[in-house]
């Protein structure tokens, strides 16, 4: 798909030092999606770590170069299989402009991935090999969709059309201009479809290289599927860190046993959301990320208890002096934003603001919300942003973005490396403090 010979040769010279599993050798594997450009990334980094360092089974083609012809058999194969457990999707701007990759993704949610041995959809877990979420790696080309292999590509569109509930709206309007070969149906249009299915997924996953990602990518498999570990695959055992720059807790799969010299964080490169921000003195004063299993869902859940928030407020006023702006930030991160709520919003943004930012005791029990700007201007302190009123609705939007799943480790992370315009402030180092503290809260209960 676009290598030049000798990107083949290293790529295959890499691949046979991978050890794969296909539906003939009677054991659970985990199928992997990727586009072939990313082959140094995904095969060199993530897939070879999953498998020498956390003992997983992988299934991906390595006669693909060579045996074109048959990767779509290979393919359906290896997913129809109750032996599949999951297809791990790794997700590039080439990722979303591959047909063979939208075939993969429509395979694994088509019937023919249905059998007796599997009691539930097929999961897929889309890795983000960028960082951001699905929708920005959505294609904008208008190119047409050049398609080598009609027969089976139309065969798997038409039954994803024709036998999917979950396809309907407009995404069933994008399948169905695929189906038309006269048509030549715009690469646009197919991503639009790829985004629907990779958003229907169970779990999202930013690749950072660190051992908290393997940590959290290795519970999301296990969650799935405990059959598809084979201890004998493990080659360093110690866990030699590659590409980490975080200390792993004890408890961690991926425990080291080597003493490393702390590395320096690459500084991420500016966008022009973070330019805007570029005047703001980030303070992290030694405060790091800790790694956290609470995802926001779990705080929204939590929240939604009138008396857990009223609880909850021991826990703001806890926080140091300076403190209680940065805990309405991360909540406002956490909680849907902060700029607009109204008496339709939901109960765990409405708790926060009455019991732990307004007075309680005035906190009348039909839910009256009074001057909910408190909230923001709060927030608007760590933005460097004068007076009362609301934060950058850019960033408000960001927050009401936030996918349930998201863990709070993964949050702190983002603060801590100033991902982006949303998590640059000037106390980011109460910020991560206060995620920490909600990750106590929520997990003692």
């Amino acid at each position: 798909m676009g290598l030049t010979e000798e990107a083949k040769k290293k790529r295959n010279e890499l691949t046979d030092q991978i050890v794969t599993f296909k539906p003939g050798d009677n054991v659970d594997y985990v199928f992997i999606s990727y586009k072939s450009d990313d082959w140094e990334t995904v095969i060199g980094d993530i897939v070879k770590t999953l498998v020498t360092r956390c003992g997983v089974r992988v299934f991906f083609d390595k006669s693909f170069a060579e045996d074109n012809d048959s990767w779509v058999d290979n393919m359906k194969s290896a997913i129809k299989t109750g032996r599949c457990k999951a297809v791990l999707s790794f997700i590039s701007k080439g990722y979303m402009e591959s047909y063979a990759c939208l075939m993969e993704l429509l395979t694994a949610r088509s019937k023919v991935a249905e059998n007796t041995h599997r009691e539930k959809k097929l999961p897929i877990i889309p890795i983000l090999l960028n960082g951001g979420k699905v929708s920005e790696y959505r294609s904008d080309s208008t190119e047409k969709i050049n398609v080598s292999e009609w027969d089976a590509y139309e065969a798997i569109v038409d039954n994803a059309f024709f036998n999917e509930p979950w396809i309907k709206g407009k995404v069933k309007d994008a399948i169905e201009v695929l189906r038309d070969e006269k048509s030549k149906a715009t690469i646009e249009e197919m991503s639009l479809a790829m985004e629907s299915i990779l958003n229907d997924g169970t779990y999202s996953r930013y690749f950072d290289g660190t051992d908290h990602f393997y940590n959290e990518l290795k519970k999301a498999l296990e969650s799935e599927s405990k059959t598809i570990f084979d201890n004998s695959l493990i080659k360093t055992p110690d866990c030699k860190k590659t590409k980490t720059e975080e200390t792993v807790p004890a408890e961690s799969p991926l425990e080291s046993t080597v003493e490393e010299k702390p590395r320096k964080s690459k500084k991420p490169k500016e966008t022009k959301s973070q330019a805007a921000s570029s005047d703001i003195e980030v303070d992290l004063n030694g405060i790091t990320s800790k790694d956290s299993s609470v995802t926001i869902g779990m705080v929204r859940n939590y929240m939604s208890n009138a008396v857990n928030a009223r609880k909850f407020r021991e826990v703001r006023e806890s926080m140091p002096h300076g403190g209680k702006a940065a805990m309405d930030y991360a909540m406002a991160a956490i909680l849907y934003g902060c700029n607009s709520i109204v008496d339709d919003s939901p109960e765990y943004q409405k708790n926060y603001y009455l019991f732990d930012i307004a007075d309680p005791s005035k906190a009348k029990e039909d839910g009256k919300l009074g001057a909910t700007w408190t909230w923001s201007s709060n927030c608007r302190k760590l933005l460097k942003m004068d007076g009362s009123g609301q934060i950058d609705k850019e960033i408000d939007r960001k927050f009401k973005e936030m996918e349930e799943s998201m863990t709070l480790g993964m949050l702190q992370k983002c603060f801590e490396t100033h991902a982006e315009k949303s998590y640059i402030t000037t106390k980011n180092d109460l910020v991560i403090l206060a995620l920490q503290k909600i990750s106590d809260a929520v997990s003692h209960g």
